[in-house]
């Protein structure tokens, strides 16, 4: 039984965001397989296979904290149930949103972690690009260290899950990590996409594949000032994560399954120049 009311909202949206991430992972796999590749030949697909495990412990982890509530809610919300099982549920949640919090990163972070293998694959041949890739690579190990620290730290000492459930700190770090390892993964490929020989329509469409990680970014300003100011903190930050991991995970999928896409359009064709040109880029 529930201890408040049911925020069906952000439960429903969190498994539909969750649905569709999954939904993206399985086509990039599957298609990789129908191609007659092994997902484990290439890393960004072996790092897109390891996001599904932070993803669905998210969806439980979720499931739990808007069904038991938060120790940061207010007595009067709470159903009356006996208080002792009232307050173990409550802690339970409020421990639950520190789990989810790092899972959330993970997924994220993998998210980043297989658009920069991707890169790997097209670019690390030029030693100039090989050694941008190594430093955004350390980047993102240091960034993701630094949530998870933070995401640990503001919760000392541990039995005051109030202050996790808060964590002011933690959403500005996090936010603020997640735009500035957006950016060089968005401006990383541009170059080499000028000085490819596809038409020039093509090279537009590409700059626009890549550019489209500025809708998480995007998504990253517009919910930290939208949850500060909810009423209901918690639950707005679950749903705009959830609306995040989304995001991420179709950027993350685009420049893949729009190769997949142009390579079956050009077969049924008969193929073409611009098929073994986007191959190419790919590779």
């Amino acid at each position: 039984m529930p201890l408040h009311p049911i925020d069906w909202r952000t439960l429903i949206t969190t498994y539909i965001c969750t649905f569709l991430s999954l939904t993206f992972i399985a086509i990039r796999l599957i298609c990789r397989r129908i191609r007659g590749e092994r997902y484990w030949s290439f890393h960004d697909d072996i790092w897109m296979g390891l996001s599904v495990i932070p993803l669905l412990l998210r969806l439980g982890l979720i499931h739990v904290v808007i069904f038991y509530g938060t120790n940061s809610l207010s007595m009067e919300m709470a159903w009356p149930l006996e208080e002792e099982e009232s307050m173990d549920r409550r802690i339970l949640g409020s421990k639950s949103v520190l789990a989810s919090r790092i899972t959330y990163t993970a997924f994220l972070w993998c998210m980043k972690a297989c658009i920069l293998a991707f890169l790997s694959r097209l670019m690390s041949a030029e030693p100039k690009y090989a050694m941008a890739i190594r430093v955004i690579g350390v980047g993102l190990v240091m960034s993701f260290i630094g949530v998870t620290l933070e995401t640990l730290l503001e919760c000392r000492p541990f039995e005051i899950y109030s202050r996790c459930v808060k964590a002011f700190g933690q959403l500005i770090t996090m936010g603020v990590l997640n735009i500035v390892t957006d950016l060089p993964l968005i401006i990383l490929p541009l170059p080499l996409i000028f000085k490819s020989r596809l038409p020039l329509l093509r090279k537009v469409q590409l700059c626009l594949l890549f550019t489209v990680s500025f809708a998480v970014i995007i998504v990253t300003v517009i919910r930290i000032p939208l949850i500060l100011n909810s009423a209901k903190m918690q639950n707005s930050r679950s749903l705009w994560a959830s609306i995040e991991i989304l995001a991420s995970c179709a950027v993350a999928n685009a420049p893949i399954l729009n190769n997949f896409y142009f390579e079956w359009k050009n077969k049924r064709q008969g193929g073409s120049a611009q098929m073994a040109a986007d191959d190419e880029l790919e590779r």
